[in-house]
C-alpha cells in the first residue's frame, strides 16, 4: 500500500517538471518570434526662408549749394587764406556750416574742417602748407547740404626778376618768363607770358615800365591788386605810339 502511494507522488512530481519546461519552452519561442523595436530616426531638416522686412525710413533730401573757391597762391610760411564762399540755389549766404578740405601733398592728403561765418566765408589759414601745388577737394561736413568742389593752393618762396621785351628770362627754378604786347580791337596789352607751362612759379605782382617818346620820362603802370594773369591794359592803341615798354618787374612766387 505504501509503496503503492509512493510511486504515485513520484509520477505526480515528474508530471509537474514536464509541464515547467513545456511551458517554459513556449516562452522562449514567443520571445524569438516577437517583431524587432528597433528605431531608426529620420532627420528631416526643415528649411524655412522668411520674407524679408521692410523697413521704410526717411530720406531727408539735401540741399543744393553754389560754391566758389578760387585758386590761390600764397608765400611759403605767411599768414593767408584760401577761402570757400557757400550759398543756397536762391543766392542767399549759407551761414554757421561745417565745411571739409581735404589738402593733398602728391598722394597723400590732410583733411580740415572750417567753419563758414555770417556772409558765408569758409577760411583756411595756408601758413602750415608745404612748398608745391596742393589740390584742395571741397565737401560738406553737414549732412543737410551737398557741397562738392576742387580748386589749388600753390606755395612758393618769393623772388623777383626783370623781364624785357622779346628777351627770355630763365628763372632760378629753371622756368622761364617773357613779355609780349597783345593787339585788340580797342586797346592793347602788355602782358607777362610763360615761355612754357610752368612747373614751379607763379607770378604774383607786375610793374610794368614805359618810356615816354617824346619827353624821355618813365611811368610806371602796376598790375591789379588781385593779380591772377600777368598783365596791364594799355588804355587805348593810341598809348603805344606815344610810350615805349621798357622792362617789367615781376614778383613771382617759386615752389622749387
Amino acid at each position: 500500500m505504501k509503496l503503492k502511494a509512493f510511486s504515485i507522488v513520484i509520477l505526480l512530481f515528474l508530471t509537474l517538471i514536464i509541464s515547467i519546461g513545456a511551458i517554459a519552452a513556449d516562452d522562449v519561442a514567443d520571445v524569438n518570434d516577437a517583431p524587432s523595436n528597433t528605431s531608426t530616426a529620420s532627420t528631416n531638416t526643415s528649411t524655412t526662408t522668411d520674407s524679408p522686412k521692410t523697413t521704410t525710413s526717411t530720406t531727408v533730401k539735401k540741399v543744393d549749394t553754389k560754391v566758389s573757391a578760387d585758386q590761390v597762391a600764397n608765400e611759403y610760411k605767411k599768414s593767408k587764406y584760401f577761402k570757400v564762399k557757400v550759398k543756397d540755389k536762391n543766392g542767399h549766404v549759407v551761414k554757421n556750416i561745417k565745411i571739409k578740405l581735404k589738402i593733398y601733398t602728391g598722394s597723400k592728403y590732410k583733411s580740415y574742417t572750417v567753419n563758414t561765418n555770417s556772409k558765408g566765408i569758409a577760411k583756411f589759414n595756408t601758413k602750415s602748407l608745404k612748398l608745391g601745388n596742393h589740390k584742395v577737394v571741397i565737401s560738406s561736413a553737414d549732412s543737410k547740404y551737398k557741397i562738392s568742389k576742387t580748386s589749388k593752393i600753390f606755395i612758393g618762396k618769393k623772388h623777383y626778376a626783370i623781364v624785357k621785351p622779346k628777351v627770355k628770362k630763365v628763372l632760378k627754378n629753371k622756368d622761364v618768363l617773357g613779355v609780349k604786347i597783345y593787339n585788340d580791337e580797342d586797346e592793347k596789352e602788355a602782358k607777362v607770358v610763360y615761355k612754357k607751362t610752368p612747373k614751379y612759379t607763379k607770378v604774383v605782382k607786375a610793374v610794368f615800365y614805359l618810356k615816354n617818346k617824346k619827353t624821355g620820362k618813365i611811368i610806371k603802370k602796376t598790375d591789379s591788386a588781385e593779380f591772377d594773369d600777368g598783365r596791364w591794359d594799355l588804355p587805348d592803341k593810341d598809348f603805344s605810339k606815344k610810350y615805349t615798354l621798357v622792362k617789367v618787374k615781376v614778383w613771382y612766387l617759386s615752389s622749387k
